[in-house]
């Protein structure tokens, strides 16, 4: 009974499946071989030049995190706060402040 998004009139025959498992079922230096395979990537000469380091999974994410926290929130685009204050309005709800 999976539809896609934002219609029902037929069905889209697709599915997810998640798979979980912890890495040291299988070595107990999981986190110390993971650590030493990031730095070495992050060591390595990148394509792009010497402005552009490489980056591995994560590294965008926490830069972002960081930059929030500088902030004191999540910065979000004047549409997107124009379309909450829509809806705001629409269902009767305070609007959306800016930090000041």
């Amino acid at each position: 009974h999976i539809r896609f998004w934002k219609g029902a009139s037929r069905v889209a025959n697709l599915g997810h499946c998640f798979i979980v498992f912890d890495p040291k079922a299988f070595t107990d230096d999981f986190e110390d071989r993971m650590s030493e395979l990031i730095d070495y990537c992050r060591q390595l000469e990148s394509v792009e030049g010497p402005d552009k380091p490489v980056i591995v999974a994560g590294d965008r994410a926490r830069k972002h995190m960081e930059m929030c926290d500088k902030l004191g929130g999540i910065p979000y685009h004047p549409k997107q706060v124009d379309f909450m204050n829509e809806m705001a309005k629409k269902f009767n709800i305070t609007p959306v402040k800016p930090l000041t």
